[in-house]
């Protein structure tokens, strides 16, 4: 039951942050979701760098609020899968192609420099144990 608190307590602020990023660039009557990219960029550098820097020393409580519920109220694929679908309705296809291949190479991309801001390199071994 307490990694349930754990869980909403997190998405609370996940939701509430996801909601004034996508205020500050909507998507709702512009060309481009950046509100929606940017939270899903942002998602992906916390999470690959919150694995490697901070996940090793946290309780499995901490790891649920920070994962399931923060960065998984602050991410969405069904947004972005959303959004997508739009842009192909408007015949945006060229743009939609655009947006699911920057939001998928740079959501990896985002991973792989938030677990190198940790100081993870998989050819000197996991930093994170001393």
């Amino acid at each position: 039951m307490k990694n349930y608190l754990y869980i909403g307590i997190g998405g609370a602020f996940g939701a509430v942050c996801r909601l004034l990023i996508t205020r500050l660039w909507p998507s709702t009557g512009t060309v481009f979701p950046f509100g929606t990219l940017a939270c899903n960029l942002v998602g992906c550098v916390l999470l690959g760098y919150l694995t490697y820097a901070l996940f090793p020393r946290m309780s499995e409580q901490v790891k649920l609020m920070i994962t399931t519920g923060f960065i998984g109220a602050f991410t969405t694929l069904s947004t972005f899968s959303m959004e997508t679908v739009i842009l192909l309705e408007n015949g945006r296809t060229l743009l939609a192609f655009a947006y699911v291949v920057t939001s998928l190479i740079g959501g990896m991309g985002f991973v792989w420099l938030g677990s190198r801001l940790a100081g993870h390199d998989k050819h000197r071994g996991d930093r994170s144990n001393g």
